[in-house]
């Protein structure tokens, strides 16, 4: 699928921060302008040869990817905000009687057919030879609304990064906001009347469960990849002994420990005393590992159903709903009475417990329970004694993921805990050692489409019958094909060599797991390295100029195999055309004005720091042209030369 050709002018009262009859060029060979009522085509930048967007040579002549473009401007330039002009485009089509436009025209090619266009309040518009016009019955069958979008970002915010419409149409927001409030619908009670209900129960630690899973999963099924699906490392990097800043996941196993929830519920004022009872007997050496997680599960699953809030969320004319609550505070006080004795439960009594048919709440989260304990007992017989011995002093263990048995069990216990947890985390899952930011936000990036491709309960489930698929037959499942995936400042936190990778390794990523989807990918970005990946034409350039958004002309020697440098000393990206931070700007242009001729003022008590400035400055240029003005003025010891200098008047 290969978006190309983007015009559009809002109705007034939804204007956006574009300028009208603003337009769009996406693709590099088929490009587009309007002229009056005419759409022509016009010169394209250059042609692409065959299998352009592809990395493994087997794709070369059939890549995964159709096309990759950029996005790129300053703050507030408009680039996330092409992801609502997109959705305002579907949901137009779907109910135009609510559209927002006055008019738009959408041009692209999907599979095999010819690009196609819809147009708007446009009476008669011409098109070029070859440009299919979808009447309202193509639309309805086939049309710009059902290709699937895509949102990802590593951002995270407490606000939505898009505005979504209240319908959207084949849209997934896989940003941390959007997934983390995916998670809370999944997790938390549907009766929850507002975000304050859902901040109340922690809705973070879901997340993390989830994305973790998630990660560890792409990482898991990277490893199994056959050699010719696996991308090449950088040899040069590796001669080199740089070798660290591969993006290659480096931890050698995962900490699996005590929430820190549960620490913080056990200092907290407010925490109930049957609580803390149970959950004090973490701190002691005297339990193992199973033991302590069972503790803090029973305290936080107390705690959490011996709230008021929670028993507000319920409907009290709903007996379905007061019915369940009344079993979760049965099951609540026999957990209660399970810690009544003069000593904490051991395992076998903890699994005689968990082994009791009373179904006390829904069935499925019953079984979640027991499954979880169940495998968590496996755990043991994978660790040395020594290691056991750790894990009742620290309440922590360490899975190998090199070993194909721990990374197994592991992401079994993940999925399950997730499944099981007392509304806040029973355990927190953290890599060893421990990930860098950049790390986090490349690895999960790759754990989310892995996920929405290839794990989502969409994918691996018939609609119809509730049959397994294989993902990568098409015609089974055709909504994961020719997809839009819009990434939103990928590059955020990460190192510049990583940045020199995400292009490569996103392309590479469809051609491994997902070839059946054949993405337009496209990268909103700040970043000039992104630049030097992408054909000129497919570059779009978005500059504010009066409070409006507007298209800049690309230079087409600034783009594809272009010296990352010269890219960032452009004016587009530069405005001020300073190579240096604004502080050492100021500092510098201080000093030249004050060793400007005739204009110097300093006197012996300043020359100590202008010499130490002066030596600090690291652009030989600039370094130079200051050194040749104090020659003059400094003898061979250092000193101002008297022949230039009058006490207390400067010079």
């Amino acid at each position: 699928m290969k978006l190309l050709y983007l015009y559009f002018t809002y109705r007034p009262e939804f204007k956006r921060i574009f300028a009208d009859d603003i337009e769009f060029n996406f693709d590099s060979e088929m490009r587009f302008k309007l002229d009056g009522g005419e759409l022509k085509r016009i010169d394209g930048v250059g042609e692409l040869p065959k299998g352009f967007f592809s990395v493994l040579p087997q794709n070369s002549t059939s890549p995964a990817v159709d096309s990759v473009s950029v996005i790129a401007g300053g703050n507030g330039a408009g680039k996330t905000s092409i992801v609502e002009v997109l959705l305002d485009i579907k949901d137009a089509l779907t109910t135009p009687q609510s559209s927002k436009f006055k008019k738009f025209i959408v041009v692209y090619c999907r599979g095999a057919e010819n690009a196609c266009y819809y147009e708007s309040n446009i009476l008669d518009l011409k098109t070029p030879d070859g440009l299919k016009k979808m009447t309202d019955e193509a639309w309805a069958n086939n049309g710009f609304q059902d290709i699937p979008l895509l949102y990802v970002t590593p951002h995270f915010t407490p606000y939505a990064l898009v505005d979504i419409p209240a319908y959207p149409h084949s849209f997934s927001d896989l940003s941390t906001i959007g997934l983390l409030k995916a998670v809370n619908e999944r997790v938390y009670n549907p009766q929850a009347k507002d975000m304050g209900d859902i901040q109340r129960l922690d809705p973070i630690g879901p997340y993390q469960t989830e994305q973790t899973k998630w990660t560890l999963s792409f990482v898991r099924a990277e490893q199994e990849l056959p050699p010719e699906k696996k991308l090449s490392l950088d040899e040069k990097l590796q001669d080199e002994g740089a070798g660290d800043q591969e993006p290659v996941f480096k931890p050698i196993g995962i900490l699996v420990s005590l929430s820190k929830v549960v620490a913080q519920k056990l200092r907290s004022e407010k925490t109930a005393e049957d609580v803390k009872r149970i959950l004090k007997n973490i701190q002691s050496t005297e339990y193992d590992f199973f033991e302590k997680v069972f503790y803090a599960y029973a305290g936080l699953y107390v705690n959490d159903h011996n709230s008021a809030a929670g028993a507000q969320l319920i409907d009290k004319n709903d007996k379905e709903q007061c019915d369940a609550w009344e079993r979760c505070l049965e099951y609540e006080n026999d957990l209660t009475d399970l810690f009544s004795g003069e000593f904490p439960p051991k395992k076998q009594d903890i699994l005689r417990f968990l082994g009791n048919q009373k179904e006390y709440q829904q069935k499925d989260y019953v079984n979640a329970v027991r499954a979880f304990f169940s495998k968590l007992g496996e755990i043991p017989g994978l660790l040395s004694q020594q290691e056991l011995d750790n894990a009742s002093l620290t309440g922590s263990i360490v899975l190998d993921v090199k070993s194909h048995e721990h990374f197994k069990r592991l992401l079994e216990l993940v999925d399950l805990h997730f499944k099981a947890k007392a509304i806040v985390p029973i355990l927190d899952f953290d890599t060893v050692p421990r990930m860098s930011a950049g790390e986090r936000a490349f690895f999960d990036t790759w754990g989310r489409l892995y996920h929405h491709f290839l794990e989502s309960i969409e994918v691996r489930t018939s609609p119809q019958d509730g049959a397994n698929l294989d993902p990568s037959d098409s015609q089974n499942w055709p909504g994961m094909k020719d997809a839009i995936i819009f990434f939103d400042e990928a590059e955020t936190t990460m190192h510049p060599e990583w940045q020199r990778r995400i292009v490569q390794r996103t392309i590479w990523f469809f051609e491994a797991f997902a070839p059946w989807v054949h993405p337009h990918l496209i990268f909103a970005t700040h970043s000039p390295i992104l630049l030097s990946d992408v054909p000129a034409g497919n570059v779009v350039l978005l500059e504010r100029k009066n409070g409006r958004s507007e298209v800049r002309p690309m230079d087409k020697t600034k783009a594809f195999a272009s010296n990352i440098f010269d890219i960032y000393r452009d004016s587009f990206f530069l405005k001020s055309g300073c190579t240096m931070g604004a502080f050492a700007a100021s500092k510098v242009n201080a000093l030249l004005e004050k060793l400007k001729p005739r204009k110097l003022t300093i006197d012996k008590q300043e020359l100590d720091g202008i010499l130490s400035l002066a030596k600090i400055i690291g652009d030989p240029f600039i370094s130079r042209l200051i050194w040749r003005r104090l020659e003059a003025l400094v003898d061979d010891d250092g000193d101002l030369r008297v022949d230039h200098f009058e006490e207390g008047t400067g010079i």
